[in-house]
């Protein structure tokens, strides 16, 4: 069994957006630094203010694999975020954790960040 070593990278920053203008899309990349077939088996999204996940994030793919190869081989989550009329107005931001089976630290997280205003 040989090493596995999760990466993220990406821009999670989804700007200001208008309730109901249209949905917003950023991708997350997931590599593997290390010289065996990494799985990650899950992605939760945490708001900083502890509450539960908006309705208005979807992510896809929810798992996965990435073979070795750095940041030369990766796999991309795409989260879009649909700001709709009647959703709470204000900034929000919290952190993306991805788990996985990496020797050392199988979670590692990225921020995120969204406004939302009255149109």
């Amino acid at each position: 069994m040989g090493l596995r070593s999760i990466h993220l990278s990406g821009d999670l920053d989804f700007g200001t957006a208008t309730l109901g203008s249209g949905s917003v899309s950023r991708t997350l990349q997931i590599d593997n630094g290390g010289s065996s077939l990494l799985t990650w088996t899950g992605i939760d999204v945490y708001p900083d203010d502890g509450s539960h996940l908006p309705d208005f994030f979807t992510f896809s793919p929810t798992s996965g694999t990435v073979e070795p190869g750095g940041a030369d081989v990766y796999t991309d989550v795409v989260f879009t975020w649909y700001p709709e009329v009647g959703d709470e107005t204000g900034s929000f931001s919290g952190l993306v954790t991805v788990t996985s089976d990496d020797n050392f630290y199988p979670t590692k997280s990225i921020a995120w960040s969204a406004t939302a205003v009255e149109p």
